[in-house]
């Protein structure tokens, strides 16, 4: 009788140490197994260590096997059990129909299939079904805990953050000597008159190294600069996993963001500068151009067409000079685009310390209560969430209703989980609150969400949703006041 060349193939899905172990049993029972079967002449093993079964292409080792087995090479291949061999059954079956019309076949041990008998495939497609119906289950389970663990606020840490070390338990500390290269890129940034690259360059000068030992790039900057672990948040599923496949997630998924989940390095002022910069400087048109900051920069929006507002100058150079904010849209495509008034800065600011004063004292301050109130309602709706999916496995509820009252849940825990965010994004103090006698940058941002501004009306929002509006007026057109000074000290010098 005619010795059949007899290969196996063993995979473990993981490089964990019980894989491991299944791993270095799978090798030494194939080679006692066949290496002392009188019909068979033992050719190897062909193992894949560590790498998902989803798909064959990925498998080196597997894909090895086949170019052998077109060789010539190999008469037959033993494995362990369908989920061993593949998860995916039409491509499963593709390469057993493949292999048979060679005359090679494949013997699944635990299912006791060999694909060259007549009845092998109608019990190899049960067989693969359920391997790939456990492998969805599987799959899903491990998204589902993982997105438990994202609305839980859980953090998922990876290997090497710039600033930060991470600990045993996959936390966050502060690196004190990296901070300090963290808070320089970002104020060099702010500052506006160096770019990225440069600032890779001048760190590569200093001898500082990167955060794996190597050279600083424009890139590498412009990654930290819009980090948000800086500020010590973190947002939470920026990727998922589909098919197998890594990709970034563009909406496709619910992103978590987690307020003050470890220490910050930069401040929040700091931060929105840079973030500010990074949109201007993203602008094609105005590439090349080093934008000014102002305060009110991107605060503003137009009551009328919904544009932000812009900061110019009227009558620049002139003793009439004096500095504005008017609707973007307005400017661009004339008042037959937009109409609304635009507001001069003085006029804005001043009306600011007047808001932001009543806003103090008018006990509008109840921040943390109103924090508590939001989470006991968010812990509620965790809960119920809970209840109701245990209603659903139970056969309980029927689908249609379960998605239904699930996703209403859904809506409302993102809505809280947004008012949250802006409660605790100012990390106010009580000696925050104190009255304010001039216009405070600092405290514009920190406590305003936005500015509307819409006939002659300007309205401050506040971070816990208050607004405060005043009617203004530019007074007279220019700047006037200075204008009469330097006319009389002009006069004065002439005699």
């Amino acid at each position: 009788m005619d010795r059949k060349r007899a290969a196996a193939y063993a995979r473990v899905s993981s490089k964990g140490r019980m894989q491991i172990h299944s791993y270095a049993f799978q090798s030494r029972y194939w080679n006692e197994r066949l290496s002392n079967d009188e019909a068979y002449d033992y050719v190897g093993l062909y193992a894949d260590d560590g790498i998902s079964g989803k798909f064959a292409n990925r498998r080196p080792q597997f894909m090895a096997l086949m170019d052998d087995c077109k060789k010539g090479d190999v008469d037959i291949i033993f494995t362990k059990s369908v989920q061993r061999f593949a998860r995916n059954t039409e491509e499963l079956l593709t390469i057993v129909r493949e292999l048979r019309e060679i005359g090679i076949a494949i013997f699944f041990e635990k299912e006791n299939i060999n694909t060259l008998n007549s009845d092998s495939e109608l019990y190899l497609t049960i067989a693969a079904a359920v391997a790939e119906d456990d492998l969805v289950r599987y799959s899903n389970n491990i998204s589902w805990s993982i997105q438990d663990r994202f609305k839980k606020g859980e953090c998922i840490i990876g290997s090497r953050l710039y600033g930060y070390n991470i600990t045993k338990d996959r936390t966050l500390t502060v690196n004190p000597e990296e901070a300090k290269v963290v808070k320089t890129i970002f104020e060099k940034y702010a500052a506006g008159n160096i770019g990225a690259s440069k600032i890779a360059s001048w760190l590569n000068n200093q001898g500082i190294p990167a955060a794996k030992g190597g050279k600083w790039s424009g890139s590498q900057i412009r990654g930290m600069l819009s980090n948000e672990k800086y500020i010590g948040d973190m947002v939470l599923q920026k990727t998922y996993t589909e098919n197998g496949i890594k990709m970034r997630n563009r909406g496709a998924k619910d992103r978590y963001y987690v307020e003050n989940s470890h220490e910050a390095i930069v401040d929040r002022a700091l931060w929105e500068r840079v973030q500010t910069v990074l949109a201007e400087r993203g602008n094609k048109k105005l590439k090349g151009h080093v934008a000014k900051l102002y305060p009110f920069t991107r605060l503003i929006v137009c009551g009328e067409c919904g544009h932000n507002f812009v900061h110019k100058v009227n009558n620049s150079g002139t003793p009439f000079q004096a500095n504005f904010w008017k609707c973007h849209n307005s400017i661009t495509n004339g008042v037959k685009a937009c109409k609304n008034s635009g507001i001069k800065e003085s006029v804005i600011n001043d009306l600011f310390v007047e808001c932001y004063n009543e806003f103090i004292k008018d006990g509008y301050k109840s921040a943390d209560g109103e924090e508590g109130r939001l989470q006991a309602r968010l812990d509620a709706l965790y809960s119920d969430e809970n209840e109701l999916t245990m209603l659903s496995l139970r056969g309980m509820i029927n689908p249609n209703q379960y998605e239904t009252e699930r996703q209403t849940m859904l809506d409302e825990i993102k809505a809280i989980q947004q008012k949250i965010k802006e409660i605790r994004y100012c990390h106010l103090q009580p000696s925050d609150f104190k009255p304010l006698d001039k216009f405070d940058e600092e405290k514009l941002h920190r406590f305003v969400r936005k500015v509307i501004i819409l006939n002659w009306v300007v309205t401050f929002e506040f971070y816990n949703g208050v607004r405060i509006s005043r009617t203004y007026s530019n007074g007279q057109h220019g700047n006037i006041r200075d204008w009469v000074l330097k006319h009389k000290a002009r006069s004065d010098d002439n005699g």
